[in-house]
């Protein structure tokens, strides 16, 4: 064994052991009474059966994907990713399909989310928002290679107006 090799080994020993002792120490923690109180009783909750559509969706930045994008409006009324590089059409398999993209925004819980576009042609129909943290688009344009298509929107959370934000379609499959 080289001398990098077990410098490597014996790096990746101690963050083993450090690990492991912040997680038995979190564990002691969270079992040990404090200052005299008894510790709280653990109980197993079962999982719900179903999950309500109106409960609070965990979107913080985005997911960053031409083809299938989602986009999150945060508390600060910020959407993330901005600007959004997108697709005009679906990618099957590496090529154009005759699909366009559909657009998800999601707020990062349950609000009254609405997005309304400024840029007209970017989109078929102004965004449909359910007023429960979703609103969806369809991207209303096909573009010739080579082309770029600048697209405004704002968004409001429960009455509150964001900065424009901004959408970048661009043709799929270089």
């Amino acid at each position: 064994m080289s001398e990098s090799s077990a410098r490597r080994s014996a790096l990746l020993l101690m963050v083993v052991v450090v690990l492991g002792l912040g997680f038995v120490y979190l564990r002691v923690a969270q079992s040990s009474p404090v200052k005299g109180k008894p510790a709280k009783k653990q109980t197993s909750k079962a999982a719900p059966k179903t999950v309500a559509y109106s409960q609070d969706v965990f979107c913080v930045d985005g997911n960053y994907s031409p083809s299938h994008p989602l986009i999150c409006v945060g508390e600060g009324q910020i959407a993330k990713p901005n600007p959004a590089n997108i697709y005009d059409v679906e990618s099957d398999d590496g090529k154009r399909s005759s699909r366009h993209v559909r657009i998800h925004w999601f707020a990062q819980r349950t609000v009254a989310l609405e997005v309304t576009f400024k840029t007209p042609g970017c989109v078929e129909k102004q965004p449909d928002c359910d007023h429960l943290g979703h609103c969806q688009a369809t991207v209303g344009v096909t573009l010739k290679p080579g082309e770029t298509r600048h697209c405004t929107y704002s968004t409001k959370l429960y009455g509150g107006k964001d900065p424009d934000e901004e959408i970048i379609i661009n043709p799929c499959c270089p």
